[in-house]
């Protein structure tokens, strides 16, 4: 009995020693912070994502409440109404739906979201368009049915 408790001990020893020989290896880990949208338009889907790559080049914005932002809500409509015809060629004229103001998850990065819809009422879509505050409009997706499909 006296053995098995002097062994237990040496093994607890030794294991402590080994223990405090290994050095502990920091995890790396790769953060890939984007946000970004999805939604319908018609039957195709369309989304949008941006990066911390994206974002990293336009001015900050760190005090909304005493300056304006970099690029204005005027700029961004212009910009973002240039875009339309690249994506949805289909339809001649569109109508300012909304514009939103968005806080990126890096410190005061900040983009517009500019809304559109079609001027018939024979579409019923919207299609909203990404612009940084380096004047960027982000690329969009919009992805026919078929090719969603096929990616399944």
């Amino acid at each position: 009995m006296e053995r098995a408790g002097i062994a237990m001990t040496f093994a607890f020893i030794f294991l402590l020693l080994a223990a405090g020989s290994l050095q502990a290896e920091p995890l790396e880990r790769s953060i890939t912070r984007s946000t970004g949208s999805h939604w319908s338009y018609g039957d195709r889907s369309a989304w949008y994502d941006i990066t911390v790559d994206d974002i990293s080049p336009t001015p900050t914005w760190a005090d909304p409440s005493k300056e304006p932002p970099p690029l204005s809500i005027g700029q961004a409509i212009s910009i973002s109404k240039q875009q339309l015809a690249l994506y949805v060629p289909e339809v001649p004229d569109w109508v300012l739906g909304s514009i939103k103001l968005e806080l990126f998850d890096e410190p005061d990065r900040w983009y517009y979201e500019v809304s559109w819809r079609p001027a018939s009422d024979e579409h019923d879509h919207w299609l909203h368009v990404p612009v940084l505050m380096n004047g960027v409009a982000v690329k969009l997706t919009l992805e026919d049915p078929t090719a969603a499909k096929k990616r399944h």
